[in-house]
């Protein structure tokens, strides 16, 4: 396991298993966001965290782009996150 991936798990009290697994908790996606962050800034191309992550290459796009995170929750009926919680 990567020594980024090890340290986002431990900080974050993920379990590895967890984080490769098909979870989809808050939690553990925050953990896979971070993780693909910190793995940007040590110098690594998608194609090699989403390798890292055992994630598909576009949901490292997803993360690592916020212009394509918009496009995709427009496309899928989401309110952008500064209009989330002021409805109603």
């Amino acid at each position: 396991m990567n020594q980024i991936i090890e340290q986002v798990c431990q900080r974050r009290c993920i379990p590895p298993e967890k984080f490769f697994g098909p979870d989809k908790g808050a939690q553990v996606v925050a953990a896979r966001k971070e993780a693909i962050e910190r793995l940007q800034k040590a110098g690594l191309g998608p194609q090699k965290i989403a390798d890292e992550t055992d994630l598909h290459v576009q949901t490292v796009y997803y993360w690592l782009r916020p212009a394509r995170r918009e496009r995709v929750r427009r496309r899928h009926g989401e309110l952008p996150l500064e209009h989330r919680g002021r409805l109603g």
